[in-house]
């Protein structure tokens, strides 16, 4: 008899601790932080939102660049690109006024061989892929831009040319051309050759 009393009551409290009080599960509201949120509850947030907000208002969607238009935060706190302006038009990018040319704010000075502010380089844009673009940009910024799905080089952005551009270097990696017998392959002068 004290055996089966005693199971009673732990079988009585595991049964509150899994449930609580009123058998509810208690979401995040104000003040709450060590609380596991209801993702089927809207009327939580301090800001009168489920707490999955982006966005109070349009400021907080700027990315920064005039010339893919105004972004903005919806009613339900979303941010919302833009409409892009179009080539030609005019636009400032820190302090700098410019004329959007393929999605970017490109100084009114660009080209003139001249290095202005809000320009990364400027050769008068003669060439092109020659370090410097015509939107006064190096050609390049970072190595995963000049992958040329080319095993045999090593692929890399660096000081050259006239700003940053691509460089293609052989490699002598393994390789295997499909003959057994020549065995192990390297690549050479950036092609697979025979061991």
């Amino acid at each position: 008899m004290h055996m089966r009393l005693h199971m009673v009551v732990c079988v009585i409290t595991i049964a509150a601790l899994a449930f609580g009080c009123g058998g509810t599960t208690k979401t995040k509201g104000d003040g709450d932080e060590d609380v596991t949120e209801d993702p089927t509850d809207t009327e939580d947030g301090t800001d009168g939102t489920d707490g999955t907000v982006e966005c109070t208002e349009d400021s907080e969607c700027d990315d920064g660049d005039p010339c893919n238009g105004a972004e903005t935060c919806s009613s339900d706190g979303t941010c919302e690109a833009g409409t892009p302006l179009d080539d030609g038009d005019p636009c400032t990018l820190d302090g700098v006024e410019g004329a959007c040319e393929e999605g970017l704010c490109v100084p009114l000075t660009c080209g003139d061989g001249t290095l202005d502010d809000g320009e990364e380089c400027d050769d008068g844009n003669d060439v092109a892929d020659d370090g410097c673009e015509s939107n006064c940009r190096f050609s390049c910024h970072a190595d995963p831009e000049c992958d040329d799905e080319n095993v045999c080089t090593d692929d890399s952005c660096a000081e050259g040319g006239t700003g940053r551009i691509c460089t293609f270097e052989n490699n002598t990696a393994d390789c295997d051309d499909g003959d057994e017998c020549t065995d192990p392959d390297v690549y050479e002068d950036g092609a697979c050759t025979p061991g």
